[in-house]
């Protein structure tokens, strides 16, 4: 972490003991919690502002996104989409979709709906007001201008 103004570093995130690299980051919309994900399998929390961890959470991929609420974390799994509550870092939600690579995880600005891409060629979305449930599914595999798998997207 960087403080912009004077260019000096605050404090890093220690990746070595989590495998070899951060495969990605994340802020909670107030920029009090980041989340980071590792090789092993973890998604790090930690505290913003002095890098304190506040909780580890196992999961069993790597990509990870906060609700604009601050109040959820999706991350994605080799079968599905996880849903963590973030005031007490339990798994609220197990959205199994069979063995599935996902590219990308993320919440609608507005939090009503949540996205997830899959090596299936299908990208995802479900209405996440309460419980979670299928609202749309979008197939792409016939479509000559969309190759490979959605590795990031975003809700306009």
């Amino acid at each position: 972490m960087w403080n912009p103004v004077e260019g000096v570093l605050l404090w890093a995130i220690k990746s070595l003991e989590y495998g070899p690299m951060v495969k990605s980051v994340t802020f909670s919309p107030d920029n009090l919690l980041l989340a980071s994900t590792h090789h092993s399998e973890v998604i790090k929390l930690q505290d913003a502002s002095n890098g304190r961890l506040k909780q580890e959470l196992r999961i069993s991929y790597d990509h990870e996104f906060i609700s604009p609420d601050g109040r959820r974390l999706a991350s994605s799994t080799t079968t599905g989409v996880q849903i963590w509550n973030l005031d007490d870092y339990s798994l609220t939600e197990d959205l199994q979709c069979g063995w599935c690579f996902h590219s990308s995880v993320v919440f609608a600005p507005d939090g009503h709906c949540l996205a997830a891409g899959f090596g299936n060629k299908k990208i995802k979305i479900w209405d996440s007001t309460e419980k979670l449930r299928d609202r749309i599914e979008i197939e792409y595999s016939d479509n000559p201008e969309m190759m490979g798998l959605p590795s990031c997207f975003s809700f306009a």
